[in-house]
């Protein structure tokens, strides 16, 4: 996933499994440490917020759970880069002096 300083990334998910008990649970790992749980993201989607610098590389995935055990996917890495510095044009000015003699 790539994106731009304080734009928002959003990751989905789905399984084909259909249990009435599934839970599931998106987590993240900051720069190869442990995966954390991230509070309330209990949906089959979820938006990080407008993102910054320090997420870049940070990695996502969600855990399915149900009776029979729990299941992770893949990471998803996220990719932040500097937002696109504004364009500037430069006019040049001429001056007209009096003739030099």
């Amino acid at each position: 996933m790539r994106t731009l300083v304080g734009h928002d990334a959003v990751f989905r998910a789905s399984t084909p499994a259909v249990s009435p008990n599934r839970t599931q649970q998106w987590q993240q790992r900051i720069a190869g440490g442990e995966w954390v749980d991230i509070p309330g993201a209990t949906q089959p989607e979820y938006s990080t917020g407008p993102t910054t610098l320090a997420m870049d590389q940070t990695e996502y995935r969600i855990v399915f759970t149900n009776g029979h055990g729990s299941t992770a996917s893949e990471p998803a890495t996220l990719t932040v880069r500097p937002s696109l510095p504004a364009s500037v044009s430069v006019a040049p000015t001429v001056r007209l002096v009096d003739r030099l003699p």
